[in-house]
C-alpha cells in the first residue's frame, strides 16, 4: 500500500498546535496539553473562525447541538480552555469575550496541512448481507464481529471499533467520505451469502489515499470452512498493513472457536438477537433476553467448551438477576443459584481460554452487587493472575475494592491497569476515570478522560461512556441530559456495561445516590423485586 495518507488541516498560533482529527492540541515541542472535550471542541469552532465574533447562541449550538443546556455550561466550557491555553479573561491572548455578542479567538492562526491516518489504522464496514433467507442476516452480522476480533489480536493495526461502523451501515458513503471521518489508511468491504450449508464471502481492501483497490478475494466454500476464511482474511489484512504476524499471532486468528459448527451458528444467532433488539440490560425486553440465553445454552449443549459462549451466558446470567421482574420472595434462591453459574461458566471460560479474563466481570459484578466483597476481589484477582496484562482485571479489582471502601487499594488496581492500557482499551478510561474521582484523585481523573476522547478522536462514543466521562469531570448536568435522552431513545445496539455500571453505581459516588439521579438510575431497568439499586 502507499506510504502516504490523505492530509487534512491542522493549526497553530502562539506555542501550540491543534489537530482536529486527533483531537490533540499540543505544545510547539511536541508536549500534549490536557483539554477535554467541549472545551476542545469550543476551541475548534473558535480557531477556524479566527477573527471574527462568534455569539454565545452559536457556539453553544455547535457544543450541544442536540441538548437544551443552561448558560453557565458555555461559560464553564470557555473558562475551562482559557485555563488550558493560560488564557484570561482580562487580558486575553487566544479567546477574548466581547461583551453582549460573544467569543472572538484573536491571536493570529498558521493553517498547514497534515498527513491524516497513522499506518496500520483500518476501518471494516458491516458486511452486506447478501442470503437468500432474511432470517440468515445474522451471519454477515457475525463474520463481521468476528473479523473485528481477530484484528484487534493484531499488533501494530489499529481497528476502528465496531460502533464507529454503526453509521455506514446500510448507507452509500463514499470511500473517501469515510477515510476523511475516521482518519484511517485503510477501509475493508465486504459482503457475505450464506446458503445451503455453502458461504460466500466477497471482500475489498481499499487504500484511504489513492481509493484504489489494494486487493479483493472472493471465498466460496462449504460452512467448514468459515474460520479458515475469518483467519485468511486477518492475516491478509495484516501483511498489507502491519508488520509480520508473530507465531502467537497467526495461531490465534488461525484457532477455531468451536468444533461445532451448529454451535457456531447459534452462537452467532445470540449475538444478532443482542445487537437488534437494543443490547443487554437498560433496552432489552425480558422475552429477548430469554431467547438470548437459550440460544447460548443450546450451543454449549452442543459445545460445553465453547469459552466465547460461556462468557456471553455469564453476562446474560448477571443481566436476567439484575433486570428481569422477580417477585421479592425469590430473590435470595435466585440471586444463589445464578451466582453459582455465573461462577462455572467464568471460571471455565477462562480456564479454556486464559488471555481473555472478561467473563469474570460479571461475575465480579454479581458478588459486589449482593454484598460478598470478599469473594468479588477474590475473583478479580484471579482474573489478573491469567491474565496479568490486560487491564480489564485491575479495574474489577478496583470495583470490587470499592465495596471495602479502601481508597488505597483502590488507587493501587488504577495504577496498575494504566500500565496495561492501550489503543486496544480505550474505553477502560472512562471506568477508571470515575473511580479516580470518587477518591478525590481529579487531577488523574481529567488526565484519563483526555486520553480517552483524543485516542476516540472522531469515532463514536457510546452514551453510557460519554455519561462516564461527564461523571469523571464532576459535570453532573451533561451527563443527567446524556442519559435521559439515551433512555428515551433505547438506542439499538448500546452497549450494556456502562448502563449496568451506572444503575449500580459500582463507583460508590455520593452524588448518584441523590434522589434525582437514583430516580434516574431506576429508569436503566428496574427489577421486579423492589430491590435498591
Amino acid at each position: 500500500m502507499s506510504g502516504n495518507a490523505p492530509t487534512y488541516r491542522v493549526y497553530e498560533f502562539g506555542d501550540f498546535r491543534l489537530d482536529p482529527a486527533r483531537r490533540l492540541l499540543t505544545r510547539a515541542n511536541g508536549d500534549p496539553v490536557p483539554i477535554t472535550a467541549k472545551p476542545f471542541d469550543a476551541l475548534v469552532h473558535l480557531v477556524e473562525r479566527a477573527g471574527n465574533v462568534v455569539p454565545r447562541r452559536d457556539l453553544a449550538q455547535a457544543l450541544w447541538p442536540a441538548q437544551v443546556v443552561e448558560d453557565n455550561n458555555l461559560s464553564q466550557a470557555v473558562l475551562a480552555l482559557r485555563r488550558a491555553l493560560g488564557d484570561t479573561q482580562d487580558a486575553p491572548r487566544f479567546v477574548a469575550t466581547i461583551p453582549r455578542r460573544g467569543y472572538q479567538f484573536v491571536a493570529a492562526v498558521r493553517r498547514t496541512r497534515v498527513r491524516s491516518a497513522p499506518p496500520g489504522s483500518i476501518a471494516v464496514l458491516p458486511f452486506e448481507n447478501l442470503s437468500p433467507l432474511d432470517e440468515h442476516g445474522y451471519f454477515a452480522a457475525g463474520m463481521h464481529d468476528e473479523l473485528l476480533n481477530h484484528l484487534a489480536r493484531i499488533h501494530g493495526l489499529e481497528v476502528k471499533g465496531r460502533t464507529s461502523m454503526l453509521r455506514y451501515a446500510h448507507t452509500a458513503t463514499p470511500i473517501e467520505t469515510i477515510v476523511r471521518e475516521l482518519g484511517v489508511a485503510a477501509v475493508l468491504e465486504g459482503s457475505v451469502r450464506y446458503a445451503a450449508k455453502r458461504v460466500r464471502v466477497s471482500v475489498r481492501l481499499v487504500d484511504g489515499e489513492s481509493g484504489t483497490e489494494v486487493w479483493s478475494e472472493t471465498y466460496d466454500e462449504t460452512l467448514d470452512d468459515v474460520f479458515r476464511i475469518q483467519g485468511d482474511i486477518a492475516a491478509r489484512i495484516a501483511a498489507e498493513l502491519a508488520e509480520a504476524l508473530t507465531p502467537a499471532e497467526r495461531s490465534s486468528i488461525a484457532a477455531p472457536q468451536t468444533g461445532s459448527l451448529e454451535a457456531y451458528s447459534l452462537y452467532l444467532q445470540a449475538l444478532a438477537l443482542y445487537r437488534a433488539r437494543g443490547g443487554i440490560g437498560v433496552s432489552m425486553p425480558t422475552e429477548a433476553r430469554e431467547s438470548l440465553e437459550r440460544l447460548l445454552t443450546e450451543a454449549l449443549t452442543l459445545d460445553p467448551d465453547f469459552a466465547a459462549a460461556l462468557g456471553w451466558r455469564a453476562h446474560v446470567t448477571l443481566d436476567a438477576l439484575l433486570f428481569d421482574p422477580l417477585p421479592a420472595v425469590e430473590w435470595d434462591r435466585r440471586s444463589a443459584a445464578s451466582i453459582e453459574r455465573m461462577e462455572r461458566d467464568a471460571f471455565r471460560a477462562l480456564e479454556l481460554d486464559p488471555r481473555n479474563p472478561a467473563p469474570c466481570t460479571p461475575l465480579v459484578l454479581g458478588l459486589r452487587a449482593l454484598g460478598d466483597h470478599a469473594a468479588a476481589v477474590e475473583a478479580a484477582r484471579a482474573m489478573i493472575e491469567n491474565a496479568p496484562a490486560a487491564p480489564i482485571g485491575y479495574i474489577a479489582l478496583a470495583r470490587a475494592e470499592t465495596g471495602r471502601r479502601d481508597p488505597e487499594r483502590i488507587l493501587e488496581a488504577l495504577r496498575l491497569a494504566e500500565r496495561c492500557f492501550d489503543e486496544t482499551t480505550r474505553n477502560f478510561r472512562a471506568d477508571a476515570a470515575v473511580f479516580y474521582a470518587c477518591v478525590g484523585a481529579h487531577g488523574d481523573a481529567e488526565r484519563l478522560i483526555y486520553e480517552f476522547e483524543r485516542v476516540n478522536g472522531s469515532g463514536r462514543v457510546e452514551p453510557g461512556l460519554a455519561v462516564m466521562t461527564r461523571l469523571a469531570l464532576r459535570d453532573y448536568a451533561t451527563a443527567q441530559a446524556i442519559l435521559e435522552q439515551a433512555i428515551a431513545a433505547r438506542a439499538v445496539g448500546m452497549d450494556p456495561i456502562p448502563y449496568l455500571l451506572i444503575r449500580r453505581n459500582t463507583w460508590a459516588d455520593p452524588v448518584l445516590e441523590e434522589p434525582k439521579w437514583r430516580q434516574l438510575r431506576a429508569r436503566l431497568g428496574p427489577r421486579g423485586n423492589g430491590a435498591d439499586a
